[in-house]
């Protein structure tokens, strides 16, 4: 399975550390929807990333778009080195201030197989 990668800020980083924050916040950007794309992701699609906005937006019209099913995130500390692994619960979209954004869940610290370097 191939894990999920993200990058936070500092703060943002340490509040999923130390497990004070289950819930990730990211736009959907071209770049963000390419990569989360379930057919891109099972090989079924070679588009460009140019051409995901629109493939997103159609599907989404009809409830149809799918995030891979990522089993964990590798969340890293803005351009550093240091990272830390969490278990993801669910991945979805939904609008929030005019924006559609993607939300990353993950499961509560004290129930998951932390692993830190």
């Amino acid at each position: 399975m191939i894990p999920l990668r993200l990058r936070l800020k500092s703060s943002e980083f340490h509040a999923v550390k130390t497990g004070k924050q289950n819930e990730m916040v990211k736009y959907a950007s071209n770049k963000r929807i390419h990569h989360l794309c379930f057919s891109r992701m099972t090989k079924e699609c070679d588009a460009r990333q140019s051409e995901c906005r629109e493939c997103f937006e159609n599907a989404r019209d009809c409830d149809g778009y799918m995030c891979y099913p990522f089993e964990a995130a590798i969340i890293r500390k803005g351009q550093t080195d240091r990272y830390t692994t969490r278990r993801l619960t669910n991945i979805f979209f939904e609008e929030r201030n005019g924006e559609t954004v993607f939300v990353f869940r993950l499961e509560p610290l004290e129930n998951a197989t932390h692993e830190q370097v």
